[in-house]
């Protein structure tokens, strides 16, 4: 009303938090113990390192973190996307005391990939449908069989452009490296010449499937290109990694990482094959490590991709991949939950026997030891036992 002062922001909770989160660890209390067989007094600490299950509290943190980051896949016609879309950039950059936890997540995710594709209508058809695109996966050969009958299958594409596309990824620790490149060749009758290579830097935060997409998309548009120019009517393109090609012709509706990478892919390949009826072009899967020459000199070229100082151009965009935003999701859990476990006064004695912090990677004992054997070596370790 006119006169009178606005009341304060408040800002908006969840109703109910801490119940639901003690209701769940009563659950997850009573899986482990169904799961180890151990004494109703082991400690709660124990059976999570045990199992492998973390903490209920940053594991809820992670879930919710998971469905920030998906919520930059939403359809933007959906609720979520609607209502996030509308806030002010102010209200997004800086915290405010009026806040809710939509906006909180929106403002958590505002530096990883947003990619909002849409289903087109069923008879439009897609880059699988278009008669001029062929797409070859595994087809359960074995990989010694397939690499020796690719050399007769890539001399047989006489006046066909050949690119072969690969990624890397080197771990140093925390250290993390990541490159791309992509390899084209011109066959001939006499054999195949290459034209053109290029080795990329990526952001270190990339995963492999990212930089396996992003040297795809480069080679294939590299090729597409040379193929015009040439007067070339077709270009095959080998790599090593199906998933990126299942991706690639996946419904719209299952968004993937790199997910404008492969839309930037296929739009490449329709309007190439579009603009000439006897154009085509051809994506196959070849195995890696397997003396494909081709490939080998890709490999090569991706792992110089991965060193900012012997890659030939370095790309750095500015948000994070979908992939490497739930790896860091994933690896935030871990964090906390070890940080947890090592800052717990209780049950020291048993921290001192666990050689190793608690991780998500169950120990081969729980599948390798009897149960009564098993039962009886978790009762030594905890501590918690008949040993009267």
């Amino acid at each position: 009303a006119p006169g009178r002062a606005a009341p304060a922001p408040k800002p908006v909770g969840v109703q109910g938090a801490v119940g639901i989160a003690s209701a769940l660890d009563r659950v997850q209390n009573m899986a482990m113990r169904i799961i180890l067989p151990v004494w109703r007094t082991t400690p709660i600490m124990a059976l999570q390192c045990e199992a492998s299950l973390p903490p209920m509290a940053p594991l809820l943190d992670y879930l919710l973190e998971r469905y920030s980051i998906r919520t930059r896949t939403l359809p933007s016609l959906h609720p979520v996307t609607r209502r996030t879309a509308g806030a002010d950039d102010e209200l997004l950059r800086v915290a405010p005391r009026q806040t809710t936890p939509l906006l909180d997540m929106a403002r958590a995710t505002q530096l990883v990939e947003s990619h909002r594709a849409t289903a087109g209508p069923p008879w439009g058809g897609g880059l699988a449908q278009h008669p001029g695109f062929t797409l070859q996966l595994p087809d359960g050969r074995d990989k010694e069989t397939v690499a020796a009958q690719h050399p007769a299958r890539a001399s047989g594409d006489h006046g066909t452009v050949q690119v072969y596309t690969d990624g890397s990824l080197q771990l140093h620790g925390q250290n993390r490296k990541v490159g791309a490149a992509y390899v084209v060749y011109w066959c001939t009758r006499a054999g195949t010449e290459c034209i053109t290579e290029r080795s990329i830097n990526l952001r270190p935060d990339s995963e492999i499937f990212d930089a396996e997409a992003y040297g795809l998309l480069r080679g294939v548009s590299a090729a597409c290109d040379i193929a015009s120019r040439t007067g070339a009517e077709k270009v095959s393109a080998f790599i090593d990694n199906s998933s990126v090609l299942q991706a690639l012709v996946a419904d719209a509706h299952h968004n993937s990482t790199s997910g404008k990478f492969l839309a930037s892919l296929r739009e490449k390949i329709l309007s190439w094959v579009s603009n000439d009826p006897a154009r085509q072009v051809c994506l196959s899967w070849t195995p890696g490590h397997s003396s494909v020459a081709g490939n080998e000199r890709a490999d090569q070229k991706a792992k110089e991709g991965a060193s900012a100082i012997r890659a030939d151009e370095r790309k750095i965009w500015p948000t994070q991949s979908l992939a490497s935003a739930r790896r860091t999701a994933k690896e935030k859990m871990v964090r906390q939950w070890q940080h947890l476990w090592s800052v717990d006064p209780r049950h020291r004695d048993y921290r001192r026997l666990r050689t190793t912090p608690p991780s998500l990677k169950p120990g081969p004992y729980l599948a390798s030891m009897p149960r009564k054997v098993l039962g009886l070596w978790l009762q030594a370790k905890t501590g918690h036992g008949d040993f009267a």
